[in-house]
């Protein structure tokens, strides 16, 4: 299976992550969340691509750590980009092997929290 609409909007999202981080932009942050929820009831309509849930998950977390480069640059202080940055530094954060339902969830919670504070600095 090739390239699927969900997996163009995820490379959307990533590339959106570099944008904001580049040049803090509250609009270009929001089509970024939006398009994360777009894309994932895109994705469920058909069956996913060999890269598709760890695509998304990179590009979850390039959105993240672009926005807490955005909101340092806006005068948050320099702490936030730790989270972001664990993701990559931390071995066990950076595995292979699939996620199961829980770690998902606490993923989705930890991610939402970062965003909403990214969101509230850039707003």
């Amino acid at each position: 299976m090739g390239v699927t609409a969900a997996d163009s909007l995820t490379v959307g999202r990533a590339a959106a992550g570099i944008v904001v981080a580049l040049r803090p932009s509250f609009a270009v942050l929001m089509l970024a969340i939006a398009s994360d929820w777009i894309d994932g009831a895109v994705a469920r309509r058909r069956p996913p691509t060999a890269y598709g849930t760890r695509l998304d998950l990179e590009a979850d977390s390039l959105l993240t750590l672009g926005s807490a480069i955005a909101a340092i640059r806006r005068g948050t202080p320099g702490i936030v980009i730790l989270a972001p940055i664990a993701r990559y530094a931390i071995p066990p954060l950076r595995r292979a092997a699939p996620l199961d339902r829980d770690e998902v969830r606490s993923d989705r919670i930890t991610g939402t929290l970062q965003m909403a504070l990214f969101v509230a600095a850039l707003a």
